[in-house]
């Protein structure tokens, strides 16, 4: 499985609006190693999906990101999109040395 594929559930409330979560990440051996949560939420108007022109910044924001999925430094087990925003969840593996150097 590719970094950003996985497995997706549509879930639609009591009056139609659909959320849509995207599972990415599987939990494997190593997951005690991503202890830290990072949430980036991009809030958009409405409360349906996005429309495309800003679903294809979103995922631009996604691709952008991709360098730290593939240093190992953190894993994206979660997107969520729906009701009005786009949410991506990170874990992150703790940081090693400092930027401060």
């Amino acid at each position: 499985m590719g970094k950003r594929e996985g497995f997706i559930a549509e879930a639609k409330n009591s009056d139609g609006r659909r959320t849509i979560f995207r599972f990415i990440h599987p939990k494997d051996d190593d997951w005690q190693d991503f202890p830290e949560e990072i949430s980036i939420v991009w809030k958009y108007p409405g409360k349906e999906l996005p429309e495309d022109e800003l679903r294809a910044e979103m995922d631009g924001l996604e691709e952008a990101l991709d360098p730290l999925l593939d240093e190992g430094m953190a894993r994206l087990p979660l997107v969520i999109t729906g009701l009005g925003s786009k949410e991506w969840v990170h874990l992150r593996a703790p940081m090693r040395g400092s930027w401060r150097s």
